[in-house]
């Protein structure tokens, strides 16, 4: 999260939002101790009369983009799915003891090795098509998380859509949100309670990016325009294009799973190309 007297900008993980906070830092003065990675708003901020800023990004693209950071070993997922994670589920057993448990018996037969394996090489499209059927299997959902897995959303939506609805709902998949069934109404739902007032796109990262400062009421000069524009990624990693890496099977599966913001954003499949 990054917070200026009149913008605040909440970063949804694989959206560009590291290089997005490294140039609003860079360019527009923060409020202190408000730099904070993928956060939502904290319990009692007050958004006020600041524009409320997120990023999107093609989730076809999204999920190659977070199997190829965990392939170098980077991130907080590669974690969640390779490491055992008993605390999440042990602190859920007074609140909802049924998917603690179930979380805890998930952990201790989580399959470790498979996952570790999935992530051994960034430009293997069929470790990334396994990578996906895993991930978004009903079997796998305990490995993303309690909320999510023990919520309704796990049967008809996928692991970026449930952070979408975290951060820029506050809604996690928890509370109103696990009774939720079905995109409609969970697209119902996201039309209440969702805080941005603007949306920055991966694919147009910088240009929306200028058009979001000005409108929050900022002025820049000829200089950091430049800037921006010319300002190279803050991360990257080295992969095939995007459409390499999905077959029809796969493409559906991140349809069905994704269609909520899919739909939102008016994001098309990329074209499939040979793999490699």
């Amino acid at each position: 999260m990054f917070v200026s007297d009149k913008l605040i900008y909440l970063h949804l993980q694989k959206t560009g939002g590291t290089h997005v906070t490294k140039l609003l830092s860079r360019y527009l003065p923060a409020e202190r101790g408000k730099q904070v990675m993928h956060g939502s708003l904290p319990a009692g901020y007050v958004k006020n009369s600041k524009y409320v800023v997120g990023s999107i990004r093609n989730p076809w693209d999204w999920y190659v983009s977070l199997w190829a950071y965990g392939c170098e070993g980077r991130g907080a997922f590669i974690k969640k799915l390779t490491e055992k994670k008993y605390g999440r589920y042990i602190n859920r057993l007074g609140s909802n003891p049924v998917v603690a448990l179930q979380g805890i018996w998930n952990e201790y037969h989580k399959p470790r090795r498979q996952w570790t394996a999935l992530f051994r090489d960034g430009k293997d499209t069929g470790l990334f098509r396994e990578w996906l059927r895993l991930l978004l299997s009903s079997e796998r959902k305990y490995d993303i998380g309690p909320e999510y897995a023990g919520s309704k959303l796990s049967s008809y939506a996928g692991a970026m859509t449930y952070c979408y609805i975290g951060i820029y709902t506050g809604g996690r998949a928890g509370g109103t949100v696990a009774r939720i069934s079905s995109a409609e109404e969970l697209a119902a739902y996201d039309r209440e309670h969702n805080i941005l007032d603007d949306i920055i796109r991966t694919e147009s990262l910088h240009d929306d990016l200028l058009r979001v400062i000005g409108v929050a009421g900022y002025v820049l000069d000829a200089e950091q325009i430049e800037g921006i524009r010319n300002a190279g990624k803050t991360k990257t990693s080295t992969r095939h294009s995007v459409g390499k890496y999905y077959d029809n099977e796969t493409l559906d599966l991140v349809m069905e799973k994704e269609r909520f913001l899919i739909e939102k954003y008016d994001y098309r499949p990329p074209a499939l190309a040979g793999s490699g």
